[in-house]
This record gives C-alpha cells, sequence and structure tokens, in this order.
C-alpha cells in the first residue's frame, strides 16, 4: 500500500478546515480533486476517515487516530527535507590554515577541533614557510 505525502497532508488540511472546500482552497486544488484523493486513501486503507454531511466532514475513530502520526510523519519529513538543504548551505568553501613551523603545534588543536566536528568537509593544505 502506497501513499503519497500528499494525501496525507490533504487529510491533515482536512481535518482541521473540517470542509472540503475550505481544505481544496488551502490545497490549491479543486474540489473534486481532494474528494477523488480522499477516497483512494480510504479505499486503499479499507477504513472511512471521514464522516460526510452536507455542511461539514468530521472524523471517524481512525481518521482521529491516524491524525496524531499523519501530522507527525508530515513534521519529519519536511524537518528533514530542511537539514537536508540547510547542510548544502551551511558547508561551504575551505580553510586555510598557515603558520610558521614554531607554531605548529598550538594550530593543531584547532584542526583536532574541526575535525571533530566536520570530519566529512575536512580539507587540508598545508603551508611551510
Amino acid at each position: 500500500m502506497k501513499h503519497e505525502l500528499s494525501s496525507m497532508k490533504a487529510f491533515v488540511i482536512l481535518a482541521e478546515s473540517s470542509s472540503f472546500n475550505n481544505a481544496a482552497k488551502l490545497l490549491n486544488i479543486t474540489q473534486p480533486a481532494l474528494t477523488r484523493r480522499i477516497k483512494k486513501m480510504e479505499e486503499d486503507l479499507h477504513i472511512q476517515l471521514f464522516e460526510r454531511t452536507t455542511r461539514k466532514v468530521t472524523l471517524t475513530k481512525a481518521g482521529k487516530r491516524l491524525l496524531p502520526e499523519a501530522r507527525e510523519l508530515i513534521k519529519k519529513f519536511d524537518e528533514t527535507l530542511f537539514n537536508i538543504r540547510d547542510m548544502n548551505a551551511y558547508h561551504r568553501g575551505m580553510v586555510t590554515l598557515a603558520c610558521i613551523p614554531t607554531a605548529g603545534n598550538d594550530s593543531n588543536l584547532l584542526i583536532v577541533f574541526y575535525v571533530q566536528i566536520m570530519p566529512d568537509d575536512f580539507v587540508m593544505q598545508l603551508h611551510r614557510f
């Protein structure tokens, strides 16, 4: 059984808005597209997630159980993407350290500290004077 993250987001937004029309607007999709997405999700799970009336939708017992899990899944996914993108922006460039031979021992501590913090990003260029 495969559910796209977009279906989980649609489920959460619908649960929070209690209206297919309002949720569709928030998702920037049509109301029939949202209805199909939720219906497909319910069919795949073999369980009804929402009670529908002409005025609003409410969560079933199964929907209430799924909601916190869906929120956590979306949160974790968004955090993961943020962290991956942040890694790319954070670790850029190169550090070049030059020192005279007598200062080498003190600079070694700095190099060891840096390697411990960012071992995958360490590039060393040694310049002797």
